[in-house]
């Protein structure tokens, strides 16, 4: 009872860290408010996530050593602070690109201090049932856009302030409610969890072949650099293409909307009716992802378990569906297309952020896990960036400036506003998703590379 009590307050604690996933439901609405370009936009976005990775390995040492308590308080902390202050940047109008960067900086930090350690504390809870102990806490996480998206629709129908409002509100309740249960558990398993035990050596001592012999006793084996790099490639692709599509999502519903006829006919409601479209897309990512995570978690615990082979194999899922979606993001010109892309990229994103954890305990152990996995997720960013600026850019080359009329309901005097629309539809974008097929073909094939590596290993070792 106690144990699976942890669970579900370390599953739902990481609800708080999947907040930054939203952003691509309200981006455009900071734009307008704030003044910045898409580009600019975007930039924020990149923030956030880029923070997200990169703090990763440093979090990791952290719960490694100190456990979940420091990394649990100051992750929530961070969390409701920058959506408070960013809220309050967004109601005055003080449009400042850094700052509200900074802000999303100090969000991911506390996402990746939440998510990290309910991770482990979920992982070292249920040692022997990886599969679920990885999927529920990541499912929550992937969750973590509907739940949030749904309530805000729900509390304030197309009002950007009260929707970051309760961004602020609702995740500080939430560590409140489920945050002593996980912090608890630090005695509990320095009594109970002996990292002695497990010890690995680190990602970058396994990736040199300095390799005990106790450590070749896991399903795939000791890493060469060669593999390691391939593996690391393969997640960089994989993450940070999906991650480019999550944060434009915004955009990429705005786009299908850029009509100037419906705009001018449906001015006083445009912005609502924009904004609910952009919810629902973020809650089917968010629902997709959420299954994702969980589903994959149980195929790979009962993979690992009646097939016995190395559950590199369970990798060509995420990356059949992330293609399918980026081929959907190409071709799609409608908003039924884009809620297929969003349903079948957030499986196959959700389902990589499982794989990818076990698959690191698998080959490194648990003692040092939270620092290798931090280690392993820093390269994704590199691909986000690089192509989240593609997508903006080829966004704003193809906006213009409008002026429409709107009637001001309680002057009723008819007032002039500005208005910057893309009118070519998926033309807006879809050459960003031209590049990002071809970049995900090339992680398919590094899987059948691996897949191969290991097959002829198998045969190898396998005695005459």
């Amino acid at each position: 009872m106690r144990r699976a009590a942890v669970l579900a307050s370390s599953s739902l604690i990481n609800l708080n860290a999947g907040t930054l996933y939203i952003f691509g439901a309200y981006s455009p609405q900071i734009a307008m408010q704030l003044g910045y370009t898409a580009s600019q936009t975007a930039k924020i976005g990149m923030a956030g996530q880029s923070s997200v990775i990169l703090i990763g390995p440093l979090v990791g040492k952290v719960i490694d050593i100190w456990g979940y308590t420091v990394s649990t308080v100051l992750g929530s902390l961070f969390i409701s602070l920058g959506y408070f202050l960013f809220q309050r940047q967004y109601v005055t109008a003080s449009p400042n690109i850094w700052y509200s960067c900074f802000l999303f900086v100090i969000i991911g930090v506390g996402s990746t201090c939440v998510n990290n350690a309910s991770i482990k504390c979920s992982m070292v809870t249920f040692p022997n049932q990886k599969g679920v102990a990885t999927g529920l806490p990541a499912a929550m996480y992937g969750a973590s856009g509907v739940v949030f998206s749904r309530v805000g629709a729900l509390l304030y129908p197309g009002d950007t302030a009260g929707f970051l409002y309760c961004l602020f509100y609702l995740p500080f309740f939430i560590s409140l409610l489920c945050g002593p249960l996980v912090c608890l558990c630090d005695l509990a398993h320095k009594h109970d969890y002996n990292p002695l035990s497990q010890k690995r050596p680190s990602i970058e001592l396994q990736s040199l072949g300095t390799l005990s012999p106790q450590v070749t006793r896991n399903l795939m084996g000791p890493l060469s650099p060669v593999d390691f790099w391939i593996l690391t490639t393969i997640l960089c692709l994989l993450a940070g293409l999906s991650q480019m599509y999550i944060y434009s999502l915004g955009m990429i519903v705005t786009s299908l909307y850029g009509n100037l006829d419906l705009i001018r006919t449906q001015i006083q409601t445009y912005s609502v009716m924009v904004q609910q479209h952009q919810q629902s897309q973020v809650s089917w990512l968010s629902l997709s992802s959420c299954s994702g995570r969980f589903v994959s978690g149980i195929v790979a615990d009962i993979y690992s378990s009646q097939i016995h082979k190395t559950r590199i194999y369970l990798l060509f899922l995420p990356a059949t569906l992330i293609l399918i979606a980026q081929l959907i993001g190409y071709f799609g010109s409608s908003i039924k297309m884009v809620t297929l892309d969003s349903i079948s990229l957030g499986f196959g994103y959700g389902s990589v952020y499982t794989i990818f954890p076990i698959i690191v305990s698998d080959i490194w152990g648990l003692a040092d896990f939270s620092y290798n996995w931090g280690m392993l997720n820093l390269t994704p960013v590199i691909t986000d960036i690089i192509m989240s600026y593609h997508f903006a850019n080829n966004y704003d080359s193809n906006t213009k400036p409008y002026t429409f009329e709107v009637k001001n309901s309680e002057t009723d005097e008819v007032e002039s506003i500005i208005m910057s629309v893309c009118t070519l539809g998926r033309s807006c974008y879809n050459s960003s998703f031209a590049i990002t097929t071809v970049l995900t073909i090339c992680a398919t094939l590094l899987i059948v590379y691996l897949v191969i590596e290991d097959s002829r290993k198998s045969r190898i070792k396998r005695p005459l």
